[in-house]
């Protein structure tokens, strides 16, 4: 099942409007943490929509800055963005659709890492698959922790979600 677990947010508006609030995650989760405690050998870190064995996929990625575990480096995009040491975060909830008890593990894992290494505190919130589904159509879902999978085997299928005006309120 190539499928991809992502975390969302919502570009178009605070705080997530600001590229660097969305690098500090980045940064401040270890992926490679979560798949050794947690989901063991039910997947892989990944590091870009397209997983490794996909058609077009770039391994390389793991190497990128943008995708390295790095707390210093998480910590100062955070502070430069506004937000040092998490002061004057707006109240945050991480939703999930109706997640299994895998999912709302790997969750809690991020709203840990996100307390512990930015001093942000996130609420996991596993939500009904329709509602959750309705808010983020509706563009007013900020955060969640959502999968997707191919329908067919080409890297349109799985990026053809990223374009403005589908399903995430993100704008490239």
């Amino acid at each position: 099942d190539f499928r991809t677990y992502y975390l969302g947010f919502n570009t178009l508006e605070k705080p997530f409007n600001d590229i660097k609030v969305r690098q500090a995650f980045a940064k401040a989760i270890d992926r490679d943490s979560i798949i050794s405690s947690i989901v063991k050998r039910q997947g892989n870190p990944a590091y870009s929509f397209l997983m490794h064995g996909f058609q077009d996929a770039n391994a390389d990625l793991k190497n990128e800055d943008v995708n390295k575990f790095d707390v210093a480096a998480a910590k100062k995009l955070l502070a430069d963005a506004g937000y040092p040491d998490g002061k004057g975060f707006p109240k945050l909830e991480l939703w999930l659709r109706q997640e299994s008890d895998l999912n709302k593990s790997i969750g809690s894992a991020i709203a840990a890492m996100l307390k512990e290494n930015l001093g942000i505190n996130v609420q996991v919130s596993n939500k009904e698959t329709k509602l959750f589904m309705d808010t983020l159509n509706a563009k007013k879902l900020p955060f969640y922790f959502l999968s997707y999978g191919f329908d067919y085997l080409d890297p349109s299928n799985m990026l053809g979600i990223w374009t403005f005006g589908g399903r995430h309120a993100w704008k490239n």
